[in-house]
């Protein structure tokens, strides 16, 4: 299971996601919400944006208010471990 970002557009009562998938509903909220900021078709403020589930596989991480693939994760992780 995964958790996708939902937000709902300027006008619509539907929510609308995406193809990205995160681990946790926390990142996916984090993510709508800075999804929020720069999109400017959509409705602002915590009730318009959701973390809905999946079950897809993830496939991103928010890591520090950053996009980053699960591969980049890997190789960021494998860096930090070799340094230690």
């Amino acid at each position: 299971m995964s958790f996708v970002p939902e937000i709902k557009g300027v006008g619509e009562s539907s929510w609308t996601g995406n193809g990205l998938r995160f681990a946790t509903a926390a990142e996916a909220l984090a993510y709508a919400e800075n999804l929020q900021g720069r999109w400017m078709g959509c409705q602002r403020g915590a009730e318009n944006r959701r973390a809905g589930e999946s079950p897809d596989p993830v496939s991103h991480v928010w890591i520090d208010g950053r996009l980053v693939t699960i591969a980049e994760a890997v190789m960021l992780f494998r860096g930090a471990l070799e340094k230690k």
